[in-house]
């Protein structure tokens, strides 16, 4: 790895507080970028518009989606900001290159009869772990965080009292999150009653964070899809269940229930408005699906 790139990496880590996903999909575009210019005997400081053209061409001749040439883009634009502000460069050329725009892709979601059907007590298959495993579950769809939110929170995050998360999402931003009656009932019992057997199996020092695999160690995101999908056969639901579907329900669920959009942006972490926006779409396409699915004049007769 290079200088500039690693440079640019331990900002994104120490500086910006970037989850080790985020930053590992920064390292992916940017070095894809570099071994473009090490084939083409280009200089990293001395990048032309047409060699990022050149670029884009190549990248379109792979195959790649619009989604992911403008996430590239928009990665190396940012790397290319660094760049100057640390004077590896004069000059930042993806200004001048505009990216693709992608087509929305509309969150999927769980209906309102769906999420209740899965939070169905009566329908959890008891099993080891199936404590942690519930409280997993309830806490992902009565609070809508991030996965990576989750396996982040410290005991000291939870205010059992008020019912209220402390939340320390991207930027190590803190936001409060309420959480239900039935989520609180979850998570005590997991927090004072199961989780002591998960600690009495670590081998290494005690972690104060919350959700522990059965040695005793902090849980991964990827752990938590994996917990998900475990859940999901052994309770016969077929949802395709996947944590960030939950945080797009849970986010949907308020909209149409009339939650004002600021209150639901403060609620997800969201940075900007628009990234809330999407959600609108969301409800507005359910909306049609149920008229259409119960209002009888606006079925259409299968002879007509």
């Amino acid at each position: 790895m290079n200088k500039p790139l690693h440079d640019f990496l331990m900002f994104l880590k120490y500086e910006k507080l970037y989850s080790p996903r985020t930053q590992d999909s920064y390292r992916i575009d940017i070095t894809i970028f570099h071994d473009f210019l090490a084939k083409h005997h280009i200089l990293f400081d001395d990048v032309s518009v047409q060699d990022i053209r050149d670029f884009l061409e190549e990248q379109i001749e792979a195959g790649l989606s619009k989604a992911t040439i403008r996430r590239r883009i928009v990665a190396l634009r940012r790397y290319y900001s660094y760049l100057v502000s640390v004077k590896y460069c004069t000059i930042n050329p993806f200004v001048f290159v505009d990216a693709p725009k992608a087509s929305i892709r509309y969150p999927k979601i769980l209906s309102e009869d769906q999420i209740e059907d899965l939070l169905n007590e009566e329908k959890f298959n008891k099993y080891f772990l199936s404590e942690r495993d519930e409280a997993i579950i309830f806490t992902l769809a009565t609070t809508g965080i991030r996965v990576s939110e989750l396996t982040n929170m410290k005991l000291q995050d939870i205010d059992f009292e008020n019912r209220i998360l402390h939340i320390f999402g991207k930027g190590n931003k803190e936001r409060l999150v309420p959480f239900s009656k039935k989520c609180r009932t979850k998570l005590e019992y997991y927090v004072k009653e199961f989780r002591p057997l998960l600690t009495s199996k670590a081998k290494s020092i005690p972690t104060n964070v919350v959700f522990l695999s059965y040695r005793g160690r902090p849980l991964e995101p990827r752990s938590i899809e994996f917990i998900l999908k475990k859940y999901e056969k052994k309770t016969n639901h077929f949802f395709d269940l996947h944590p960030h579907k939950l945080r797009h329900s849970f986010a949907t669920a308020l909209l149409e229930k009339g939650a004002d959009l600021r209150l639901i942006q403060d609620l997800l972490g969201h940075e900007s408005i628009n990234t809330t926006q999407i959600y609108t779409h969301v409800s507005q396409k359910t909306l049609q699906q149920q008229y259409i699915a119960f209002h009888p004049r606006a079925r259409k007769k299968r002879n007509q």
